[in-house]
């Protein structure tokens, strides 16, 4: 018995791994249950011993890799503003291999085209998964002031926009310069962020 729960939450395991990356590469519309089930060689009839609908799954794909986003990218958030991990992290996100490669990188980037489209729950996912990202952003430009809120939020939007933007362009030199120019401007502005709230934050 203790074997067949083993084996089932492996299987569990697999199909949402599977399924969060081919939602990723693909697009959630696109991508079908039999499309996830075949990919391991198993039967769409197995699927719902494990999720209820393909929409639970939606769910749970996106969750799973805004964590593993947030896991890549958790040092940028220890110890607040870090110029050399800001770096890092503009370097790793703002990079040709997270462009090339939806199915391993960020679910904002790689689904914010159509999840305005998809299913509360969906939608919901998302959310939390943007969520996410501005804890993460938080390592580039910290602070508890609306300033630095308005800062989080736009640099959200500047690097996921150019990661979307990168994507869609035939040419490729114009990618580039869309993921390198992004780059600049949110490396330009936080040395001036981290030095407000280091400035503003309360003694304790």
């Amino acid at each position: 018995m203790r074997r067949s729960r083993e084996d089932a939450a492996e299987t569990r395991r697999r199909i949402l791994e599977t399924a969060s990356r081919l939602f990723r590469a693909r697009g959630i519309t696109p991508v079908s249950v039999a499309d996830i089930m075949g990919a391991l060689g198993l039967t769409v009839g197995g699927f719902y011993r494990h999720f209820e609908s393909k929409e639970a799954l939606v769910a749970k794909a996106i969750e799973a890799a805004s964590d593993e986003t947030r896991s890549r990218y958790a040092k940028s958030r220890e110890g607040g503003a870090d110029t050399k991990l800001a770096s890092a992290l503009l370097d790793d996100y703002l990079s040709r291999g997270h462009r090339d490669h939806p199915e391993l990188g960020c679910p904002v980037a790689a689904l914010c085209s159509e999840v305005a489209h998809e299913s509360l729950p969906t939608r919901e996912a998302f959310t939390q998964a943007m969520h996410r990202l501005l804890e993460v952003i938080g390592g580039i430009v910290p602070g508890e002031t609306k300033d630095a809120r308005d800062r989080r939020l736009c640099t959200a939007a500047a690097i996921v926009g150019a990661v979307v933007l990168s994507r869609a362009t035939s040419d490729e030199a114009l990618a580039d310069e869309l993921l390198h120019a992004v780059r600049r401007g949110v490396l330009r502005d936080a040395p001036r962020v981290a030095r407000t709230a280091r400035t503003i934050r309360p003694s304790t």
